[in-house]
């Protein structure tokens, strides 16, 4: 008669074994997805800055960029109404009146994911909400032939909440610099 199959020993054995295994892998796969969230997060801010800038020139109209205070959860950035909290959004300043209103249209926001957060930014112009209440930071892409406000070197850098080590930066270099990602 041949015995098919495992015993009890066996299978407890094996299933110690995939125990050690695991305990070793799971924080390097944490660590490892954090570090992809910031880092696409970053990408995917300098993809949109990159876009505001040509839009404000294809268009011939003022995009504005808001981004959340530094150290922010976002929840500061409000005004959106059922999208709050969002660390930056993105929006065609039809009116030209430097705020987010009816007469504007919303070209990208993005949401709160996971443990990414806003670090901090060196963006100059602060940037009010409809009450007058400071929200954030703004930078100010203008249509073909009027230079960008304020903007010689601006470093917006995100990180991980729960990791001090996982960074990246978001950097724009001059007038008309290409906004790319570093990491830290």
């Amino acid at each position: 008669m041949s015995n098919k199959g495992f015993t009890l020993l066996e299978l407890l054995v094996s299933l110690a074994i995939f125990s050690i295994v695991l305990a070793i892998a799971l924080p390097d796969l944490s660590k490892w997805l954090a570090r992809n969230r910031v880092r696409n997060f970053a990408l995917g801010l300098a993809s949109n800055i990159n876009n505001s800038r040509i839009m404000a020139r294809k268009d011939n109209v003022r995009v504005i960029l808001v981004v959340a205070f530094g150290g922010s959860d976002g929840s500061n950035l409000t005004g959106l109404g059922n999208i709050d909290p969002v660390y930056y959004f993105i929006f065609e300043d039809k009116n030209e009146n430097g705020y987010f209103d009816n007469g504007d249209k919303l070209i990208f926001y993005s949401k709160k994911k996971g443990c990414v957060k806003i670090l901090s930014n060196s963006l100059s112009r602060i940037y009010k909400n409809s009450n007058g209440a400071a929200v954030g930071k703004s930078l100010i892409f203008f249509p073909v032939g009027v230079p960008l406000i304020g903007v010689s070197n601006v470093r917006i850098t995100v990180g991980c909440v729960n990791d001090n080590d996982v960074k990246y930066s978001v950097l724009l270099s001059g007038i008309n610099g290409i906004a790319k990602v570093v990491s830290k």
